[in-house]
């Protein structure tokens, strides 16, 4: 395989589909009873020419994404993540979509170094991240869908 075959496979988009073995636990986390409906995601991945930041982009009720975001900073001032992962929100189309990123991933591109720093020295650390997110994220996620379950109400009597 020569250097710009391989630069071309790099750099090709998957389906939408298939979803990255890295990121895939924290996507099927979020995607539990189906209160929040993933459109893409990534697990990070080191390239020289275009390393790709590890994200998961969906859209939420925006109470739900607010607990998310709030729970995402308490992670942080606790330690539970080596990494400041932050909760944008933008329109896309007229809808609310959010992205779940780490901060200092979306600026590796900007140096080979840092990027390869990232990306293969410490990819442990951003897998150790995923899995924190995954179960934590998970949890707040099913006590949001509890919290808000609408009760179920039989059938009545009408005796008129």
């Amino acid at each position: 395989m020569t250097f710009f075959t391989m630069i071309t496979v790099m750099a090709q988009k998957q389906p939408y589909s298939w979803i990255e073995p890295k990121i895939k636990p924290l996507v099927e986390a979020m995607s539990q009873g189906e209160v929040i409906q993933t459109v893409a995601s990534c697990q990070g991945h080191y390239s020289p020419l275009f390393p790709k930041r590890p994200y998961v982009y969906f859209r939420a009720p925006i109470d739900l994404a607010s607990v998310i975001s709030k729970r995402l900073f308490e992670m942080s001032v606790d330690g539970k993540l080596n990494n400041s992962w932050v909760l944008t929100g933008h329109f896309a189309d007229g809808v609310l979509h959010f992205s779940l990123e780490a901060e200092n991933y979306t600026s590796a591109a900007d140096t080979f170094f840092l990027s390869a720093w990232l990306y293969i020295i410490k990819r442990k650390a951003l897998d150790a991240n995923l899995e924190v997110l995954t179960n934590d994220i998970g949890k707040t996620i099913s006590t949001y869908i509890r919290n808000n379950k609408e009760p179920k109400t039989g059938k009545t009597n009408d005796n008129h």
